[in-house]
């Protein structure tokens, strides 16, 4: 298992490596604690992703954008149409201890 240093590392040369991509942390929100207190998260990948946001809600699985697309203009979505509203960059993924 990577340690977190590792991880960062690895953020870093993909950043140096693509300096145009903005740098995105997804935080796992089923592990938030009640009364707007955190729980503490550790870096469980640093990967170049697509990623999607509106509202609040992050994407970054195309089959799960078009599903919400879907839902949302009831109609169907082409992957072209969905993955045009996707873009590259770097996404670390966290998760609790």
């Amino acid at each position: 298992m990577r340690t977190q240093i590792e991880y960062l590392i690895n953020a870093i040369v993909l950043a140096q490596q693509n300096p145009e991509m903005e740098i995105i942390i997804a935080v796992d929100n089923d592990e938030l604690a009640e009364n707007g207190s955190w729980t503490k998260h550790k870096i469980k990948s640093a990967e170049i992703s697509c990623y999607y946001e509106e509202d609040e809600k992050i994407f970054t699985d195309l089959d799960e954008l078009i599903d919400d697309m879907e839902y949302r203009l009831d109609r169907r979505v082409p992957e072209d149409e969905a993955m045009a509203k996707m873009k590259q960059v770097i996404l670390i993924k966290t998760g609790g201890e």
